[in-house]
């Protein structure tokens, strides 16, 4: 490794002889470095609209620090991977792309009115979108682009008011106030010479949402399935045999870590994990208790209120919410480490 190619925040951490002080280096790194951006992001990207849920802003800063960690502990172990130049701008990058997948995944209706107004920005001669930086985009009248240092974004306070308060009154200049024999062209054009600044276009989404009714619902809201949610038999296999793998890993792992792990263990964005094993057969309710050393009458108790969040966690364990989150991470590192080749 090559001190000059590798970001110096990364150095301590990747040099650690010790692999308990390599432990603590790199949770002080995402603590301190990568945390706030990732919060930052993320709630940004999800944050606006009751479109998004924003009761999954916590699960997705997690399931990008995951990715972070297991990106850091690949370098750590093969110095031949290829270096991180600037660890912020490389958080920033991946946040964004976790947001990004996230969206896509639980959002298809938003995704798709995302790319309606992309191509509306980079078809229409009077209108451009340009990229800041670390892929985040933002629209405007395409004679701003020489202004692309000076003129700032619109105030996300401005934004939020246009979701809450409809159309503002500079706006009823267009020919049709109600927007319905407006053309998405007069549109943007109205909105773009009413903020007179660049707007990022996930406030545009937002906003086209919040005007022209387009709303997501959990795919699974209407309770009904069709042919293609049935799961094959041989699939249903593969993964309970994982699930086995996995939950004799879990145990292996030190108590602290288990129930720090298998108390906010999330099946998708917002479900509990732990509910399935009791029904694929791989682990009693009493045999999770135990492999987290407390009664099962206790387990028993919050069950229904599974997960739990870092902070009734550490109040059970009576430990800080940090010493909760640096627990669960350590517990992640090391399965990502032993599931690789799985």
């Amino acid at each position: 490794m090559k001190p000059r190619e590798m970001d110096a925040l990364l150095l301590p951490y990747l040099q650690a002889a010790d692999e308990a002080d390599a432990q603590q280096l790199v949770a002080t790194l995402m603590d301190e470095q990568a945390a706030p951006i990732i919060k930052g992001i993320v709630a940004r990207k999800l944050g606006f609209s009751s479109i998004w849920r924003q009761e999954d802003a916590a699960d997705v800063c997690s399931e990008i620090a995951l990715q972070l960690l297991h990106r850091l502990h690949t370098l750590r172990c093969d110095p031949t991977e290829i270096s991180i130049a600037n660890f912020r701008a490389y958080v920033v990058v991946v946040s964004y792309r976790g947001c990004a997948a996230y969206l896509r995944q639980q959002y298809p209706q938003r995704q798709r009115l995302t790319h309606r107004v992309q191509y509306l920005l980079t078809s229409q001669s009077q209108f451009g979108l340009w990229q800041r930086e670390h892929e985040e985009w933002f629209g405007g009248f395409a004679g701003w682009g020489n202004e692309l240092l000076t003129r700032q974004l619109l105030d996300p306070e401005k934004v939020q008011q246009l979701l809450d308060d409809g159309l503002p009154a500079q706006l009823y200049g267009i020919p049709d106030g109600t927007l319905r024999r407006v053309s998405a062209a007069e549109q943007m054009a109205a909105l773009l010479t009413w903020a007179d600044q660049f707007i990022a276009l996930d406030d545009l989404v937002a906003v086209f949402a919040h005007w022209w009714g387009v709303k997501d619902h959990s795919p699974s809201s209407n309770g009904t399935e069709g042919p293609d949610a049935k799961v094959n038999l041989e699939t249903q296999i593969e993964q309970r045999n994982y699930l086995q793998k996995l939950w004799q890993e879990i145990k292996e792992l030190p108590v602290r870590q288990r129930r720090a792990l298998l108390l906010n263990l999330r099946s998708g964005y917002s479900h509990s994990a732990l509910s399935l094993l009791p029904v694929l057969q791989i682990a009693s309710l009493r045999q999770i208790a135990a492999a987290m050393e407390m009664p099962a009458e206790e387990l028993a108790a919050i069950w229904n209120q599974l997960p739990l969040d870092d902070a009734q966690i550490a109040a059970q364990m009576n430990l800080t919410r940090r010493q909760v989150i640096n627990l669960r991470m350590t517990a992640r590192g090391r399965l990502l480490r032993k599931t690789q080749g799985w």
